[in-house]
Formats: structure tokens, sequence, C-alpha cells
């Protein structure tokens, strides 16, 4: 059960630091809506599940907040460091693949993607500071 709470405590923070730089935030989702309106009322494209890969891209925040809940407090293992860094940049391939597999809608899932990254940033960011004890 303290898993959970520490989970979800983890993420309300992740959250919180998307508001807290919310420049950023707002530019990324104002990019996401700018190719979603090209891409359906532009292009006259029809809505279909491809459009919606990049959101697979979100799984990785998830998966970050997780190894920073796993490993709380834990310092000392180069496994943990390795662990996160492969969750961090193994999302630059799938997120290619998911772009290339995307024809037709590749600018709004890239869009997508690169929200994705942004949240995973932060998401790294706060599991870091979990996994070192050392809160700024």
């Amino acid at each position: 059960m303290r898993f959970f709470h520490n989970f979800f405590w983890l993420a309300e923070q992740a959250v919180g630091f998307l508001f807290y730089i919310w420049p950023v935030t707002f530019a990324l989702l104002l990019f996401i809506a700018i190719t979603g309106i090209i891409t359906f009322f532009g292009q006259k494209k029809e809505f279909r599940f491809k459009s919606l890969l990049g959101l697979l891209a979100l799984i990785f925040p998830v998966l970050i907040l997780v190894w920073g809940t796993t490993f709380e407090r834990q310092t000392g293992t180069i496994f943990i460091s390795i662990l996160g860094g492969l969750l961090y940049f193994g999302q630059i391939p799938v997120g290619a693949l998911l772009v290339y597999l995307a024809s037709g809608y590749r600018w709004f899932v890239f869009a997508q993607i690169v929200f994705g990254a942004w949240v995973s940033l932060n998401a790294m960011f706060l599991a870091a500071m979990s996994i070192t004890g050392d809160w700024i």
C-alpha cells in the first residue's frame, strides 16, 4: 500500500511541475493543437487509431515514476542508473518507430511524442530526486 501512496504522491509532484514550468508545457500543447487542426481540418483526414499512436509514448513517464518509487532512497548501484537511462532514452527509438508507423499523421504524432518526452523529463527529474533522497 505504501508503494501506491508514494507513486501517486510522486505523480502529483510531476504534474505540478508541469504547471510550474507552464510556458514550455503550453507551447507543446499548442504545438499538438496546431498540428491536429492542420491534420484533421486543413488536410481533411479522417480520424483513425494511428493518429493516437503518439499517446503510447506516455507510458514512459509512468514507468519512470514506477522506477523512482521502487528504488526510493537506494543509491550506490550502477543498475539503478542504467535502468533509468534506458527508460528515459528508450523512448527515442520507440517514438521514431511510432512516427514512422503513423503515415499521414506524422506531424501530429510527432507533437504527441515531443510532449511525452517533456513529461518524461519532468518525471525523470523527480524520480532521480526520489532515488537519491536529495530534494530541491
